[in-house]
């Protein structure tokens, strides 16, 4: 009797945990009441908008805030009862007209872009009519710099604000005060504790309907020389990139490669291919190569760049997913090579030659079988295109090329061994 009761309790826990993870992952959020979503960052110092709010005995508010003065005392928002200043939330504490300000003891560093969470209880006369105002008024400076503003009439579980607090940070690129970073499916992408080493610059895009996150093209407010962006993504989908901290500067590693001293992770779900946009010295290699690194010493593999343009420093470079639906990580860097001027005459000469006639590049066969990667560059060192051996050997045509001057880069061992000019009219 008692091993059938226990397992009826076994199953009644089991039935629970089912329902609770089902509750979970169909949970919808209320959407705010007030989404204020300008096009471009505000001043709120330099205007005042005003939103009539229902009377509630709480309030939540998420907003994208940087104070242009964080030293001083600024306006955050206001509460207005019948036009008439009840109350104001300032960087440093909170103002009432007849006791003045009220200081924060947990004063918070508003120098930098941050994801700010305010909630409050509050006892409103019914009879009364009550605005919330954004921007400075007659008493107090607004001197803020704000992206989005949210205003939920109730008080948000925590659970809820920490996603919707992600969908901000990823949306702004903006990195979290060490707080998880969580999906309204339950997921957690990024973790203070398990990802501590790389909690820097986290930028990261991919797709929670719940939280209206819906983000393909990473943005960062902060000094990242990193982008990512997919192509798409499903509801739970993301690709999440932070870095270990350190600086620019150029090390070597295991086996002679001399790569930055900043590293990258990322961690991809359900999404198949990221494209990483590198922000580079004018200096480097033509043919730039992501270096990926089994945690954090020795190169496993090399990503060649689809394409690197010196007119913007930057290099492109597509990380192919293995496995779609689990969660992967992988750790990168970037080489730190001076960019070689390429001669002629080195011992692994490649022959080419542009027939202007026939609108053809051709390689010569009696080198053809050097081991050699090459691509088609264009006057500002973007990569048009790679080519293979067949195609310089039975004559690449540039038919399709518009007029200009372009170079065949041929690499070997991943330098830059030759560089054929050709001018197509």
């Amino acid at each position: 009797m008692k091993i059938h009761a226990h397992i009826k309790v076994l199953s009644l826990l089991a039935v629970l945990c089912m329902w609770c993870v089902s509750v979970h992952a169909t949970l919808r959020f209320d959407k705010p009441l007030l989404w204020w979503q300008p096009q471009a960052e505000i001043c709120l110092d330099s205007t005042q908008s005003t939103f009539p709010i229902p009377l509630s005995d709480c309030y939540s508010i998420l907003t994208v805030i940087r104070s242009e003065k964080p030293d001083s005392n600024e306006l955050l928002w206001s509460i207005m009862r019948n036009d008439t200043l009840q109350f104001g939330v300032m960087t440093h504490g909170l103002y009432y007209p007849d006791a003045g300000v009220i200081q924060d003891r947990r004063r918070r560093d508003f120098s930098h872009w941050c994801i700010y969470r305010f909630q409050q209880g509050c006892r409103w006369d019914s009879t009364q009519n009550y605005t919330l105002c954004l921007g400075r008024n007659d008493t107090l400076t607004s001197r803020i710099l704000m992206w989005e503003f949210l205003y939920f009439p109730k008080f948000l579980p925590a659970w809820e604000l920490q996603v919707r607090q992600t969908a901000l940070a990823l949306k702004y690129g903006i990195t979290l005060d060490y707080a998880p970073y969580l999906f309204s499916t339950g997921d957690t992408l990024w973790s203070e504790t398990a990802d501590e080493t790389f909690y820097h610059r986290v930028i990261g895009v991919g797709c929670d309907t719940v939280s209206g996150l819906c983000s393909l093209c990473s943005q960062c407010l902060e000094d990242s020389t990193i982008e990512i962006s997919v192509s798409s993504a499903p509801h739970g989908g993301y690709a999440i990139c932070g870095d270990n901290g350190y600086s620019l500067a150029t090390i070597s590693r295991p086996g002679g490669e001399q790569t930055l001293e900043r590293l990258w992770r990322i961690r991809t779900h359900g999404v198949r291919q990221v494209q990483i946009s590198v922000q580079i010295d004018a200096n480097m290699v033509d043919s730039v190569n992501m270096v990926l690194l089994d945690g954090y010493t020795n190169v496993i593999r090399q990503i060649p760049a689809d394409s690197t343009n010196f007119y913007n420093h930057k290099a492109y470079f597509t990380y192919c997913v293995d496995t779609v639906v689990s969660h992967q990580d992988f750790t990168f860097s970037v080489p730190a090579a001076i960019r070689h001027t390429p001669s002629v005459h080195t011992s692994n000469n490649v022959a080419l030659h542009y027939d202007t006639t026939a609108k053809r590049v051709f390689v010569d066969t009696t080198q053809a079988d050097i081991e050699c990667v090459y691509y088609l560059v264009d006057s500002t060192g973007k990569v048009l295109q790679r080519l293979s051996k067949a195609d310089l050997m039975h004559g690449y045509s540039t038919e399709f090329l518009q007029t200009g001057v372009y170079y065949i880069e041929v690499l070997g061992n991943l330098r830059l061994l030759y560089s054929y000019r050709f001018v197509v009219l």
